[in-house]
């Protein structure tokens, strides 16, 4: 259970549990974030990251529902330059990083490069300097038509933001990263088990068990209300949790669609 289903990045959060108080807010704004605070962080993230199946779980769902690969669902490369503030810069990472793992997973070697890049850029305009590296680049060009390789690339890659993410003290990046990736890995699961002809019970399962991490992800949120920019998705999470006490199990198409309308709204928001 090492990586996790479109969401590798989540595991490089955990280095916030590192962080001291102080940290200030996104206009500059002194906003305490206690040790309590950090620990719970982690606790949360970890519930959430528990609560995927790993990556070759995951292909062997894919392949036994006779799901192809489709372009079209992954958020473009050319809104890359348009994400100017930290809020959509730390968002489109976690974005971008779901993406990255989706193309693998489906050995899309050109798509996995160019969205590394992507990852790369914005790394670079959070400040996390050393999270990507030319080397890591090389390494992944390298290893390309390993699958496996590649995750554990991935992995290791965002893992190596922990300088940036100790020295800088920004818990509320880690948050949205966090929430970017999530949000991304279920839009997914979503758009395959809208477009799967046969009904794929494994899938649907995974979309279904989200509703708990949702409510991680919530008190993950939580314990940053203090950072305005993080009220308002607090409020859509919640809404979004409100659909999922309206699904049934095993989930039916009619939820998929209620779901996917409320996620597809929601991400609207982050990547435009």
């Amino acid at each position: 259970m090492k990586h996790k289903l479109f969401f590798i990045l989540l595991i490089s959060t955990f280095v916030f549990a590192c962080s001291n108080s102080g940290n200030v807010d996104m206009e500059g704004k002194k906003v305490e974030v206690t040790v309590d605070d950090v620990t719970a962080t982690y606790e949360q993230a970890k519930e959430i990251f528990y609560s995927l199946p790993s990556p070759v779980e995951t292909a062997l769902i894919l392949e036994s529902a006779n799901v192809k690969f489709n372009p079209d669902i992954l958020n473009p490369l050319s809104k890359l330059n348009t994400y100017l503030t930290s809020k959509k810069q730390a968002l489109n990472l976690g974005v971008y990083s779901a993406d990255l793992s989706y193309a693998t997973l489906f050995e899309q070697q050109q798509i996995t490069i160019n969205y590394m890049a992507a990852s790369k850029k914005l790394a670079d305009r959070l400040g996390i300097l050393d999270a990507i590296s030319d080397s890591t680049l090389i390494k992944i060009e390298k290893h390309i038509s390993d699958k496996n390789q590649m995750l554990n690339i991935i992995a290791e890659t965002f893992m190596n933001s922990s300088t940036y993410l100790e020295e800088n003290n920004r818990a509320e990046i880690s948050s949205l990263i966090i929430l970017g990736g999530w949000l991304e890995g279920l839009y997914i699961s979503l758009q395959l088990a809208s477009t799967t002809e046969s009904k794929n019970e494994e899938l649907l399962q995974i979309i279904f068990s989200q509703q708990f991490s949702l409510l991680d992800m919530i008190g993950l949120l939580e314990i940053y209300k203090d950072y305005k920019e993080i009220t308002p998705l607090v409020v859509q999470l919640k809404e979004l949790s409100t659909l999922y006490e309206k699904v049934s199990d095993p989930i039916k198409k009619e939820d998929i669609k209620l779901l996917s309308i409320k996620v597809n709204e929601i991400r609207q928001e982050f990547v435009e």
